[in-house]
C-alpha cells in the first residue's frame, strides 16, 4: 500500500507500507507523482529480484580470515574491501566471485539500478578504488553501504545472517583490541603455521580457520 505525505518544506514523500510497517520511503520531491514513481519502481525491482528479472547494484564485502577488525569505531569495516557491481542474479554472482576468493563474501546491500547507476557509483568512490570494481571501505563508503541497506532492506536470506554476524564480529574485535590495548602479531593462523615468534595471537574459534586443514 502506498502512503503519500507532505513535509513542512512542501515536498512529497511516498511510503510503501507492508503489514503496517514502512518497507520503503521515496526521496522528497516537488511533485507527488515523482514520489509515487520512485516507490513503484522500487516495488517492481524487489518483486523481480528473486526471479532474476530486474537489475541490481550490489555491494559485496570480502572478509579475509586474517582480518583483525577495525581500529576506527566509526568505520567497523576498516581494512575490508567492497565490490560494487551490476547483476540480475546475485546468488550466481556471489558463487562466481567466491571461486576466486579465499575470504568470506557477504552481500551487504542491494539497490535497483543499471549501468548508469553503476558508473555513477564508481565515479563517486573513485578515490576508494583499488582494483577493477573493488573499493576499500573508507568511512564514506561504509556509510553509503549502511544507508543503501537501510533504505532498500533487500538481501538474500542467507546474507541477512551473514551481515548481522559481520557487524557483531567487527564490534567484538574492536572492543577486544581497545580493552587489551595491543595489536595481534598473528590473526587466525593455520594449524601448520609458525606461532613461536608471535607474542600475541588472535584466534577466532567461530569465524577463524575452520575452513583450513
Amino acid at each position: 500500500m502506498e502512503k503519500l505525505s507532505i513535509r513542512p518544506d512542501k515536498k512529497y514523500i511516498c511510503d510503501y507500507i507492508v503489514n503496517n510497517e514502512v518497507a520503503y520511503s521515496s526521496e522528497p520531491y516537488e511533485y507527488a507523482g515523482e514520489a509515487r514513481s520512485e516507490v513503484r519502481k522500487w516495488y517492481v525491482w524487489q518483486e523481480g529480484l528473486p526471479l532474476g528479472t530486474t537489475s541490481s547494484i550490489y555491494y559485496i564485502i570480502e572478509i579475509p580470515e586474517t582480518w583483525s577488525g577495525s581500529k576506527n569505531p566509526n568505520n567497523l569495516f576498516m581494512g575490508l574491501r567492497t565490490k560494487i557491481g551490476l547483476t540480475k542474479n546475485i546468488k550466481k554472482r556471489v558463487q562466481n566471485l567466491q571461486t576466486g576468493s579465499s575470504g568470506e563474501l557477504v552481500v551487504c546491500a542491494l539497490e535497483p539500478g543499471g549501468i548508469e547507476r553503476e558508473q555513477k557509483l564508481h565515479k563517486l568512490f573513485e578515490s576508494e578504488r583499488r582494483q577493477g570494481e573493488w573499493f576499500v571501505c573508507t568511512p564514506k563508503l561504509t556509510r553509503h553501504i549502511r544507508d543503501t541497506h537501510l533504505k532498500n532492506k533487500m538481501l538474500p536470506p542467507k546474507h541477512v545472517h551473514k551481515l548481522q554476524n559481520l557487524v557483531s564480529r567487527a564490534s567484538i574485535y574492536h572492543a577486544l583490541k581497545k580493552n587489551m590495548g595491543i595489536e595481534p602479531d598473528l590473526v587466525n593462523p593455520a594449524l601448520d603455521e609458525e606461532w613461536d615468534s608471535a607474542d600475541y595471537v588472535f584466534l577466532d574459534l567461530v569465524n577463524g580457520p575452520k575452513k583450513r586443514g
